[in-house]
């Protein structure tokens, strides 16, 4: 099930429908996404982050309600899995005040080399040779296909590069993390059932950064000037959450090296849009 919807049985009808999902809802996302931080005098990846994780949990519960759903996965997994997930939205989020969105994409796009790598320690799968190699001319198609707006509009700063590496080493693990222990386990978890409880984590993290840091203070502030500020994060997040879904759902019935690239054609879709 995803969204409370039955999929088919056909494995290809489900796959072309959790990768359409994907890709579609990922395009309103990224639109929303870089549009708040075009708004004036906003550098409160932060707040974003907060934001973001708490909308996650409010459709979360929002839909295990309406599934009638119930947590199966230990405390502990979520606390991890939520550390994992907080830290890597972060980073990105942080990132992307140093890193214009075609410099981002040119990072993000060779997770999949990292996601395939984990799934071989932790999961414990095995690629060929083959594989390794289609994987690789991937991550080549699509940094060459964003190189030109890289040239022509630069963002390499040294901060935002090593922010974005370590947000893609930790997404890597994470998804690995989610297969093993929460899909691929005795009883599995539902996908709106780790949302709503990593997040519900994750936003008690965020909130502790937020308010150790004191920068809550002018990230109110300016979300009270600039009143579109907060119904803009909270829309591409519901938005992010349906892109997340979907995902997850493949991880669940795919695996996370197939979710991994969705996501990275989702990227191409998002930089043309």
């Amino acid at each position: 099930r995803i969204l409370g919807f039955r999929l088919p049985e056909n494995d290809l009808v489900t796959f072309a429908i959790l990768a359409g999902g994907a890709l579609g809802s990922a395009l309103g996302f990224a639109a929303l996404q870089e549009a708040v931080f075009l708004v004036e005098g906003f550098r409160f990846s932060a707040w974003m982050t907060v934001l973001t994780t708490f909308t996650y949990f409010l459709c979360g519960a929002a839909e295990m309600r309406l599934t009638g759903d119930s947590r199966k996965a230990s405390w502990r997994n979520y606390g991890i899995l939520s550390l994992f997930t907080y830290s890597g939205m972060a980073l990105t989020n942080l990132a992307l005040g140093y890193l214009n969105y075609a410099t981002r994409i040119v990072f993000k796009s060779a997770k999949i080399i990292p996601v395939m790598a984990f799934s071989v320690i932790i999961v414990g799968k095995k690629y060929s040779w083959k594989e390794w190699l289609s994987a690789a001319i991937l991550v080549l198609g699509i940094v060459l296909f964003t190189l030109g707006d890289v040239a022509a509009s630069p963002a390499f700063a040294p901060v935002g590069v090593l922010l974005i590496a370590a947000a893609l080493c930790i997404d890597a693990i994470c998804a690995n993390f989610e297969e093993k222990n929460f899909f691929r386990c005795e009883n599995p978890s539902s996908t709106q059932e780790v949302l709503c409880f990593a997040s519900l984590i994750g936003t008690g993290y965020g909130l502790v950064s937020l308010f150790g840091s004191g920068a809550w203070k002018a990230a109110v502030a300016h979300s009270m000037q600039y009143v579109q500020v907060v119904p803009m994060i909270m829309g591409f997040s519901v938005l992010g959450y349906l892109s997340v879904s979907f995902i997850l759902s493949l991880i669940k019935y795919f695996g996370a090296t197939e979710a991994e690239i969705v996501k990275s054609l989702r990227k191409v879709r998002c930089f043309r849009w």
